[in-house]
């Protein structure tokens, strides 16, 4: 198995578990509340890890301070927000998981036309049982 794969498999699993915290917070907290506490906890962690690993951070320059911007800003504006509502609006986490790997259809999309990727059949298959599982859901309960 390519170590990728692994990799990807880990993610997927944490990414479950994630989830399932999230409800759980979603309970509790608002989500700019979540954002104060996860964001000053990942600020210690993150800069404790620094000062102890004594870690010097490769200079950035404009084009990558924008990128970082952007994705920081699509993250906690959009796709986070929206995550936590969806979470917070029901009990159905899998189902919202399910609805979220509709971004692989976008990722696939954009791999093709934006980094050449190539399409072989069992990648429009998978593209195909995505779509088809989306649709299977009964999402007007």
């Amino acid at each position: 198995m390519e170590l990728w794969i692994k990799y990807a498999l880990i993610a997927g699993i944490f990414i479950a578990v994630k989830d399932f915290l999230m409800k759980n917070i979603t309970n509790k907290y608002t989500y700019i509340d979540y954002l104060i506490y996860a964001i000053t906890i990942s600020f210690i962690l993150i800069w404790s890890y620094v000062l102890f690993t004594q870690h010097k951070p490769k200079p950035i320059d404009k084009q990558g301070l924008g990128v970082i911007l952007i994705r920081i800003l699509v993250i906690y504006l959009i796709i986070d927000p929206s995550i936590f509502k969806a979470l917070k609006n029901t009990n159905r986490v899998g189902e919202v998981s399910a609805l979220l790997n509709v971004s692989i259809i976008v990722a696939f999309i954009l791999g093709i036309f934006l980094l050449n990727a190539e399409i072989n059949k069992q990648s429009l298959l998978g593209v195909a049982l995505i779509i088809g599982g989306v649709g299977c859901m009964n999402l007007n309960k």
